[in-house]
């Protein structure tokens, strides 16, 4: 039996580059394609090249079957209708043209546009054709009729890219102008414009499920968005140029890129992880194409005569579940699919803890693609959602109360759509200063009953378990839920460090943000495994351990990240700014990083890196001065910051390698509140290994005096141990000085110093 699994975690195959191989070279002498289409049955291949020349491949053996003859000008944009029954062709002669696939003969042309075309789209039924032009406009034809239906209007300069969601009923459109643009079909009325990239947007798609929009742009980046509310998802830097062309694969698991810096590059399209990049091609990559099947993906450099087929069997991609049709009439539409979704507990309930666990259900006959949990109408939470069934099922999820009446939705997000649960209201009000605080999120409400333990077993999934878990016997029908806490899956470490016994009782106003980014070199292709970090997901692998069982913050209060990327560092910070916010005034919070750090060469600020953000463009790096008020825009009892990273461009290894090979002395981030900020190192100075150790030379020394005095210790006996220790250490093992500092908010200068760890 399969099981519906809503994974709160950062889960990726690791694949290395053998795994993805040239298959073989096609070619057709003179003819140098820029634009690639499949039909949707893997039968044919056409191909528009530079020559002004169309042809028509049979995709079994990639023999030419035919040319398409009456274009006298470049093609730009190439397309198989659906059916299998049209080829439809549009470039520099400013024309779309449509062929009988099987005849060869052209049997419509249409010449309304001003400017080149440069893109074209069918929808899945073949019954509206739309395409870009550099007159800035996008214009919807239909088959047969003897003009465009639809002229949407709205960029400032040229469009490049267009496409249609699986329904036809929406037109996203990218420009020259940096914008997204998403229209309804039927009316052309714009539903939203997005700020997309510095420069040209060269490409946009919907993914095949409708459920995110990427694009590629002029400043090297590929952005993935919410579909359904355009919120940006992943910014990725694999490329070091241009980004000329993406291509979803069939089953939208993956995305396939090409650029003006000559790499093919495959992403995991939810996590941005690079899998794989080709060796450099001998010019621009114009154009990509998915076979159906998934199994190969075409690849063409601009001026090259041979097309390059890539095996992609190893990774197990779906084929496209498109149908070919006969015609479109005779499509056979389904009922709409609505998931149904709704939260258990009544409205008006009452909770005595900040953490509120509350239970919802969902009934799904499709994959829905992720549930977001919104907190008095904010965005609180994402689920992300695999192997979903025809069944209602129970599950539990922790929120973090604020004071006063609270509002609780959900929003499935399935098929570009999105639906709504209704909300429950619950009241929370903070303890009297003589009642014990109690914000165990492992307490459930107490209106709930307590939950059996064999739902017990079934929720509860611990991290060092694989993520996917064998599929269950079980004599009901109904599927499984796995409910996977947010903690990604990464290798033991190995460590003397590591466990160590339950010192410290408890403390549920306590909280934890814990990031470790070790490896950089996978989600930025042009980087070497040597700027990598070494052991920084062991340091913040330990630093957890100790952090629950030294420091006393409870598990579940616990938000552990390893290679995080920049959305999942600022969700993690954004969690702990409105936890902080609930506890008014009570709570108390480490913050534990080990990564690279970076300054701003100019304004010499402070940076902790995303491990998908190079010290080129920190546009979406964490500043320090940011993280800091942030984390102090409300009041607190006590925060401590750990940081094993140095911000004068240097590393364990070696600075990012867009960094120049000079070290900056970065500015020093006030503080304000119950504020204390312990760094690895000084200055201009870097933050060394302790390579026997397997750990940061900062953490390393930091944890063994944590365990060794069982946390019986104030602060400044912590802060002088590891300082004195780390600079002589540094000295007779990495021949390189090494100093730890603290920074002290001057609302503690004459108290931080008695802050005890237990």
């Amino acid at each position: 039996m399969k099981r519906l699994a809503f994974l709160l975690v950062y889960f990726s195959p690791l694949f290395v580059l053998a795994q993805v191989s040239v298959k073989k070279q096609i070619s057709h002498k003179g003819h140098s394609p820029v634009c690639l289409d499949y039909s949707i049955d893997g039968a044919f291949l056409v191909s528009g090249g530079m020559d002004s020349k169309i042809y028509l491949w049979n995709a079994s053996d990639y023999t030419v079957l035919r040319e398409l003859k009456g274009i006298k000008n470049i093609p730009l944009s190439i397309k198989i209708s659906n059916d299998n029954k049209w080829v439809l062709s549009a470039g520099k002669d400013k024309k779309l043209r449509i062929w009988d696939l099987q005849s060869g003969e052209l049997v419509q042309t249409f010449n309304e546009t001003d400017g080149e075309i440069t893109s074209i789209a069918i929808t899945d039924d073949n019954s509206k054709i739309a395409v870009g032009s550099k007159d800035k406009f996008i214009y919807i034809f239909e088959p047969n009729k003897p003009t465009y239906s639809k002229r949407f209007s709205g960029h400032l300069k040229e469009v490049n890219s267009v496409d249609f969601n699986s329904s036809g009923d929406k037109v996203l459109s990218g420009s020259a102008d940096g914008t997204i643009k998403e229209w309804q079909t039927d009316n052309a009325q714009l539903i939203r414009t997005i700020q997309a990239h510095k420069g040209w947007v060269r490409c946009v798609q919907y993914s095949p499920d409708n459920s995110l929009i990427a694009s590629g742009g002029d400043d090297a980046q590929i952005n993935i968005y919410n579909a359904v509310n355009g919120e940006l998802l992943s910014n990725i830097l694999a490329h070091k140029n241009w980004v000329q062309t993406i291509q979803f694969s069939p089953d939208g698991k993956y995305l396939a890129s090409g650029g003006h810096d000559n790499y093919v590059i495959l992403l995991e399209a939810q996590t941005g992880r690079v899998i794989f990049n080709s060796d450099k091609r001998e010019y621009f990559i114009v154009s990509l194409a998915f076979s159906p099947n998934g199994k190969e993906l075409l690849s063409n450099a601009l001026y090259s005569d041979k097309l390059t087929l890539w095996d992609l069997s190893s990774l197990g991609v779906e084929a496209s579940k498109k149908q070919a049709v006969v015609a479109a009439a005779e499509v056979k539409k389904e009922a709409p699919y609505e998931p149904q979704f709704k939260v258990v507990q009544p409205s008006d309930l009452v909770a005595k803890d900040v953490a509120y666990r509350f239970q919802f259900s969902a009934s799904t006959n499709e994959p829905l693609n992720n549930v977001e949990i919104k907190l008095n109408n904010a965005n609180y939470d994402r689920i992300n959602i695999a192997n979903t069934q025809k069944k209602w099922d129970k599950l539990e999820q922790v929120v973090y109360l604020q004071e006063g009446i609270n509002s609780i939705q959900l929003v499935a997000y399935y098929q570009g759509k999105a639906v709504l649960s209704d909300p429950i209201t619950i009241k929370y009000f903070q303890p009297k200063a003589t009642e014990p605080l109690s914000v165990s999120p492992s307490s459930p409400a107490p209106s709930m009953a307590e939950p059996k333990a064999s739902e017990m077993a079934k929720a509860e999934v611990k991290e060092e378990k694989p993520l996917v878990q064998p599929e269950a016997k079980k004599p009901e029908p109904e599927a499984e839920v796995a409910v996977v806490k947010e903690v990604p899956k990464v290798k033991e470490p190995v460590s003397e460090l590591m466990n160590v016994p339950q010192l410290a009782s408890e403390q549920y106003n306590r909280f934890a943000l814990i990031i470790g980014n070790e490896d950089y070199n996978s989600y930025q292709v042009g980087l070497g495994s040597e700027v990598n970090v070494d052991f920084a997901v062991n340091d913040a692998t330990a630093f957890k351990e100790y952090a629950q069982k030294v420091f006393g913050v409870p598990k579940d209060n616990i938000i552990f990240l390893t290679n995080a990327r920049a959305i999942e560092m600022d969700n993690g910070i954004s969690k702990i700014r409105q936890i902080i916010k609930a506890l008014n005034g009570n709570a108390e919070v480490l913050f534990f990083y080990a990564g690279h750090g970076f300054p701003d060469e100019v304004t010499k600020e402070p940076y902790i890196m995303p491990v998908d953000v190079t010290g080129s463009n920190l546009k979406f790096a964490i500043k320090l001065k940011d993280l800091y008020e942030g984390l102090n825009e409300f009041p607190s009892k006590r925060i401590t910051v750990f940081i094993d990273a140095c911000f004068s461009g240097g590393a364990r290894n070696v600075g990012l390698v867009s960094a120049r090979g000079v070290k900056i002395k970065p500015k020093e981030s006030k503080l304000n509140g119950n504020f204390v900020v312990m760094t690895a190192s000084s200055e201009n100075q870097s933050s060394l290994a302790y390579k026997d150790k397997k750990h940061g030379m900062f953490t390393y020394h930091l944890l063994q005096k944590l365990r060794d005095s069982k946390g019986e210790l104030t602060y400044k006996e912590l802060s002088d141990y590891v300082s004195q220790q780390v600079s002589v250490k540094s000295v007779m093992v990495n021949n390189k000085e090494q100093t730890p500092q603290v920074n002290i908010s001057p609302t503690v200068e004459e108290t931080w110093k008695s802050w005890r760890v237990k």
